[in-house]
């Protein structure tokens, strides 16, 4: 039987863990919707879709299948950190900073890793995430209609 609380409990211990006090902090860091959170965080429900507790465990940098490990009474397993290169935009500047996921973006890790308060880290962070899904949608016009008019040429 899963214990979806033990899940939400070990969810807000990590989170204070990697210095995110707040919901908002780890909403802004995994792209989960607050609500979504509240009920990770308080047990409510266990109905969450692969795609949420994936951006979950990245954004608290546990490995893949963490948290229904954490639900099923096991533990979690922290991602390991990616070597740090020698470029100053991507390079961790402190041992004790919170681990990064391997799959984070340059821009993204040196945001978190600058020396900028968290609230303004937070807020370039949500900036950069809608100016990459905005990208993302221009990309998918550009291709359809690209599909569009190569169809009418042939």
């Amino acid at each position: 039987m899963s214990d979806w609380k033990r899940l939400g409990d070990t969810v807000i211990s990590r989170r204070i863990e990697l210095k995110m006090p707040n919901r908002d902090d780890l909403a802004t860091a995994s792209g989960i919707s607050y609500r979504i959170l509240g009920d990770i965080e308080t047990g409510r429900r266990s109905n969450f879709d692969r795609t949420t507790l994936a951006k979950l465990e990245q954004a608290l940098h546990w490995t893949a299948g963490s948290a229904r490990t954490i639900a099923e009474g096991g533990e979690a397993t922290v991602a390991t950190r990616p070597a740090a290169t020698e470029h100053p935009d991507t390079a961790t500047p402190h041992a004790n900073d919170a681990a990064l996921s391997q799959d984070e973006e340059p821009s993204l890790a040196r945001v978190r890793n600058s020396d900028l308060p968290d609230a303004t880290k937070a807020k370039i962070i949500r900036l950069l995430r809608a100016d990459q899904q905005r990208a993302a949608r221009e990309r998918d016009a550009l291709a359809e209609n690209l599909i569009r008019e190569l169809r009418e040429d042939a």
